[in-house]
């Protein structure tokens, strides 16, 4: 009751600032098509197109929904919300209803993700934090340790209902899991990101704690140890590649941002050069490597020409596919007279840029 009170305070808020009442976001309906797409992965929101020079602020992901609805519609901003809507959740069932196996499948996925250990990508990786950061890296406690205490506490109740006399206490538990199962539904028709199972660890931490309030003597036993044992299994086990690590790149770019921020430009290009070195053609890490580069060249702080070699693919990557842009224009223009030996191209790139 508490929950919906706070949604529904939510659309009251939003009638007052926009005249309309609404309870899902902009972002509500192209999250359901992304998570139940055909390119849909269960765990995490997965780009489909790049957009460069998307206003600074913007979220990318609404960044990418506008830019397609746009696409293929024809419309232009402002969209109407309903409309907007309405595309995606129409785009959503369609490919739901031209690929059931697929999503019986996907879904599936995200179920067994849901119970497993790892802690999906969120605009971070945890995985990758926690190996990097000594606080948290020999923590023993995770999401499997919960999985497992909250499933010998489920076994227990459903086998010793009689222990738990007071009827106030058993609908407190049917509340509860009431709770954890329908926001284990909505976690699975979105995605399993590490974020999304907040509020489901607390419920389930709320829940396990009955398992001290039965009797000690009736839990620990060969049916138990079985549970255990059966939860451990699926929570740390590594199947549909759950522990993937190909996000850790994420966040190697997201500390080259940071880096950006505070002005470290030798951290800077290091992270870039980590992602760069993992993908290539990754954009981002090249913009962040020669926008670092060229703060070094300027500070003169670079005194050997021989440092330039460092940047050669990146810019050569850039001027080969004609990408400019207003952070990286300087140094292509550099290239261009310094290695094409192309004095006009540097003189227009300098001047239009």
């Amino acid at each position: 009751m508490s929950f919906l009170l706070i949604i529904i305070l939510g659309g009251v808020i939003c009638y007052i600032h926009s005249g309309e009442f609404k309870l899902m976001p902009w972002q509500g309906a192209p999250n359901l098509y992304s998570a139940n797409s055909l390119n849909a992965n269960g765990k995490y929101y997965k780009h489909s197109v790049y957009i460069p020079n998307r206003k600074a602020g913007t979220n990318p992901a609404r960044a990418e929904a506008e830019y397609i609805y746009s696409k293929e519609t024809g419309q232009k901003q402002p969209f109407n919300l309903n409309d907007f809507n309405k595309f995606w959740l129409k785009k959503c069932f369609d490919e739901i209803a031209s690929n059931p196996s697929h999503w019986v499948n996907l879904t599936l996925k995200k179920i067994y993700y849901l119970f497993n250990n790892y802690e999906q990508y969120n605009n971070k990786t945890f995985g990758f934090h926690k190996s990097i950061t000594p606080t948290l890296q020999y923590n023993p406690l995770c999401f499997g340790f919960l999985i497992i205490l909250f499933s010998l506490t489920l076994y227990n109740l459903l086998k010793n209902k009689s222990d738990l006399i007071d009827q106030q206490e058993k609908c407190k538990i049917i509340t509860l899991s009431t709770g954890i199962f329908f926001l284990s539904l909505g976690i699975i028709a979105f995605y399993v990101s590490a974020r999304f199972r907040i509020p489901l660890a607390s419920l389930i931490i709320i829940f396990s704690s009955y398992l001290f309030c039965l009797n000690m003597d009736k839990i620990f036993n060969k049916n138990t140890l079985f549970v255990v044992i059966s939860a451990a299994f699926i929570t740390f086990s590594n199947f549909c590649n759950a522990a993937d690590t190909s996000t850790y790149k994420e966040d190697r770019l997201l500390i080259a941002f940071a880096c950006s921020r505070l002005g470290l430009d030798d951290e800077q290009i290091l992270w870039a050069n980590r992602v760069i070195e993992e993908d290539p053609h990754n954009l981002q890490a090249i913009r962040l490597k020669i926008v670092a580069f060229t703060n070094l060249a300027l500070s003169g702080n670079l005194t050997d020409s021989k440092e330039w070699n460092s940047v050669t693919n990146e810019l050569q990557y850039l001027n080969k596919n004609n990408l400019y842009f207003d952070d990286t224009i300087l140094l292509s223009g550099c290239y261009a007279w310094k290695f094409e030996k192309n004095k006009e191209k540097a003189r227009l790139l300098w001047i239009d840029g």
